[in-house]
């Protein structure tokens, strides 16, 4: 089985991460090979800072009609969020040569999954791409969810933030004023609230989060996605345990810059519980000028 996951930056690594660690405790029948891909062009120049929708859509155009004829995939998982908005729009998906899959799809499933009516408010924490393309909310009232139950808060610099700040002072500043902000847009009377992490680079701080979310006198349950993804991509894992064969899960990590070496302590110490081989990978990233 050859993977690619693919995100504007390092925080879907925790997506691999866990996939890695999830597939790594089954035997399996055959091998993963599982490449995870940097979909950012530059180093400075990711996808929020990009002028306008249709330069964000043409660049990762390029970037999928790349990858999947240079590595030839049999998935590509889009474990962004703000790429899984724009995805239905590339060549790629449109040919349905390869199956391409989005973390909002996971986690639209997640939130129908914990969500109460009458008693539930659903609070989207997300960079600001996904924010203006409003698709959760759109995707969760088309699901039956009151519009009014439903708020959407963009977090500029947070994922950047928690990359670069392994002491955590910076992002509790941050994760504080944007929740500050989310909370005094509720009107409804839920009591109860789903704190919905849709970023993947939230999830590596989720402690901060529940930190911040304590202050608030109401009921809350954090959801993270990124937690979700072998259900997703794989619904039928218990279909590879062994019948004889066992299977390997090899990891590599592929970047069209070089890392900054702080980011790399810094995501290497949140992963190295849950992946050493997706620590490893990150370390000892390939470096591939062509993705663009």
């Amino acid at each position: 089985m050859n993977l690619i996951i693919t995100d504007s930056g390092l925080g879907g690594l925790s997506v691999c991460a866990n996939l890695v660690a999830d597939l790594s405790s089954t035997t399996l029948d055959e091998d993963f090979d599982i490449k995870y891909i940097n979909a950012v062009p530059e180093k400075y120049y990711g996808y929020n800072r990009m002028p306008n929708r249709a330069e964000k859509i043409k660049v990762f155009d390029q970037f999928l009609s790349v990858i999947s004829h240079k590595y030839e995939p049999d998935y590509i998982y889009v474990a962004c969020n703000s790429l899984s908005v724009l995805m239905k729009e590339t060549t790629i998906y449109k040919s349905k040569n390869i199956p391409v899959l989005g973390i909002i799809e996971t986690g639209v499933e997640l939130l129908m999954a914990h969500y109460i009516p009458e008693i539930i408010n659903i609070v989207i924490l997300a960079a600001p791409t996904t924010i203006a393309e409003n698709t959760y909310h759109e995707k969760l009232v088309a699901e039956g969810i009151p519009a009014d139950t439903i708020i959407s808060q963009a977090c500029p610099e947070l994922a950047n933030t928690i990359s670069n700040d392994p002491a955590g002072g910076m992002i509790s500043n941050l994760i504080a004023e944007y929740l500050s902000t989310a909370m005094e847009k509720i009107t409804s009377t839920c009591e109860r609230y789903l704190i919905y992490l849709g970023c993947t680079h939230y999830g590596y701080r989720r402690d901060i989060f529940k930190q911040e979310l304590e202050k608030y006198p109401r009921l809350f349950k954090i959801i993270n996605p990124n937690d979700a993804v072998t259900i997703n991509l794989f619904p039928a894992k218990n279909n590879y345990h062994s019948k004889g064969k066992t299977g390997r899960v090899n990891v590599e990590f592929i970047t069209s810059y070089q890392i900054p070496k702080r980011e790399i302590a810094t995501l290497s110490n949140y992963l190295k519980n849950v992946s050493p081989t997706t620590v490893y990978a990150l370390q000892n990233y390939i470096l591939d000028h062509e993705l663009f």
